[in-house]
């Protein structure tokens, strides 16, 4: 009789264990390439672009996170870049000022 009462107990816990490790783990997988990068600039703007296709499912993942890792830049061009993007609005690439990151804009419309 103790027997169910122990795997009635512990199958719940390990649920809650090994489920959580197992969303992580395939968000790192998500974020791999963006890890790569030292720049934490280029690496929050790749954060904020890289999250376009993925199908949410729970919670907060419903919400869009993308403007937030954009105020996280602190180049301005760079932040005005991941904002276009995110946005999407193209007039915001006007605003840049480097010519290099302006064209890199325009190049994503």
């Amino acid at each position: 009789m103790k027997q169910p009462i122990k795997l009635g107990l512990i199958l719940p816990l390990a649920l809650f264990f090994i489920f959580p490790l197992w969303r992580a783990s395939a968000q790192d997988a998500a974020d791999s390439k963006c890890t790569a990068i030292e720049d934490s600039d280029r690496r929050n703007l790749c954060l904020a672009t890289s999250h376009d296709g993925q199908k949410k499912e729970f919670g907060y993942q419903k919400k869009d996170h993308r403007p937030y890792f954009c105020t996280l830049i602190k180049s301005k061009d760079l932040q005005k870049l991941c904002l276009a993007i995110v946005g999407p609005n193209k007039n915001f690439c006007a605003l840049i000022v480097d010519k290099n990151i302006e064209a890199e804009c325009l190049a994503s419309f």
